[in-house]
């Protein structure tokens, strides 16, 4: 997924401008089209950034959303709680959508349509919530459901990389200490040993040949592991089949646990939240599938292919995804108690659950793992530049 600005012109030719995200500037062509523009320019967005300006946080999306919910709870026109909300936003980004979302709504869109095209972080899948709200006459309800739902997955997304940062920090610190003893320290004892015709021990050699190693091949590696890394996000972002193999790979494989119960908890979230709204099964999976991912979108796909035939949709889930087994069978009970979207919340309770457990977990053995490593790093080279000393010591 990526940002885009866009341009575009509805039925009753007013332009109307935005932005949004999408899996490509194809796919969000086909998206306004659907909603009655015809689009005029799509431009993708540099990452981190949006329209010049630090992309809002969900965080800060959130709050807009739970702010306009109150206001329209205190019986404020939708318009001018846009106005009031979008007024008292830090961020440019968010003011401005919310500005152009409130101009989209006073031309006649339906908020939930132009909340999805021009609210940053927002998209398809929350624009079918927000419409569902509209539909059953409580919006406010409908925003308060995205805004919990923006910071759930703020706040997973979080726990994984707090989990990550501390293995990943001690990792960067065994290697600058490492270069810090083999460029720095290593040269001047070779110097000192060079003077004093001292013979040196085997481990001693070793460390000073690494030494040599390091400052010659230092500069040829780094200009090495920069290409590769440019070239390989180059062929990651062109080759998307090469891309689904790697994601199939890893929504199987335990590697890609936490990858998996992450997006199996926002699967099986999204859809319960959208059955809970009273959208359509059918027109919930393919939102649900995107807010999974791609591997899940995929299955998400074959499921509704199945449900549209007839299959039962914990029959289905079960064919398209062994991973989502759990969920099949809360599904399962579901289906048959009338109770579809509490279950669907259970199994995605489920996931994060064993999400947080495998953190835990994975933060429990990588860390003292890691410790050990770097101590025993800096040991050995330590060691190695002061055996000559406590030889010359012993002799005298």
């Amino acid at each position: 997924m990526a940002d885009y600005t866009w341009r575009g012109v509805d039925e009753r030719g007013v332009r109307l401008t935005g932005r949004c995200r999408a899996e490509s500037a194809a796919a969000l062509r086909e998206g306004l089209r659907q909603r009655g523009i015809e689009p005029l320019t799509a431009r993708r967005l540099p990452p981190a950034v949006l329209n010049g300006y630090r992309r809002p946080s969900a965080t800060d999306i959130a709050s807009a959303l739970s702010h306009l919910a109150t206001l329209l709870d205190t019986g404020m026109p939708l318009n001018q709680a846009l106005r009031v909300t979008g007024r008292e936003q830090r961020h440019p980004a968010l003011r401005d959508g919310l500005r152009h979302a409130r101009s989209a709504v006073e031309h006649g869109r339906p908020f939930s349509t132009a909340a999805a095209l021009h609210l940053p972080g927002l998209g398809a899948t929350f624009g079918a919530l927000l419409a569902a709200g509209e539909e059953s006459g409580a919006p406010e309800r409908a925003l308060r459901a995205v805004a919990d739902e923006l910071q759930r997955r703020h706040d997973s997304l979080g726990r994984v990389r707090r989990a990550a940062a501390y293995p990943a920090w001690i990792a960067s610190t065994a290697a600058a200490v490492t270069a810090l003893l083999l460029l720095v320290v290593a040269p001047r004892f070779e110097a000192l040993y060079e003077q004093s015709g001292t013979a040196l021990p085997w481990l001693s050699r070793a460390v000073i040949a690494a030494s040599h190693g390091l400052a010659t091949a230092l500069p040829a590696a780094v200009a090495t592991g920069v290409a590769l890394g440019i070239a390989s996000l180059a062929a990651w972002r062109r080759w998307h089949g090469g891309r689904r193999a790697v994601r199939r790979w890893l929504w199987r494989h335990p590697l890609g646990a936490v990858w998996r119960d992450a997006a199996l908890e926002r699967l099986f979230r999204t859809l319960g939240r959208l059955l809970g709204a009273g959208v359509p099964l059918l027109d919930a999976l393919p939102h649900a599938g995107a807010a999974g991912g791609a591997v899940a979108q995929e299955s998400m796909a074959l499921v509704r292919d199945a449900v549209a035939s007839g299959v039962p949709f914990a029959q289905a889930l079960r064919r398209a995804d062994p991973a989502a087994a759990t969920g099949a069978r809360l599904a399962s009970i579901g289906e048959e108690s009338g109770r579809l979207d509490e279950m669907l919340h259970h199994a995605a309770d489920y996931h994060g659950r064993r999400l947080e457990l495998r953190l835990v977990r994975m933060t429990a053995l990588v860390e003292p793992a890691l410790i050990v490593v770097v101590g025993l790093i800096t040991a050995v080279i330590v060691a190695a530049l002061y055996l000559p000393i406590f030889q010359l010591g012993a002799v005298f």
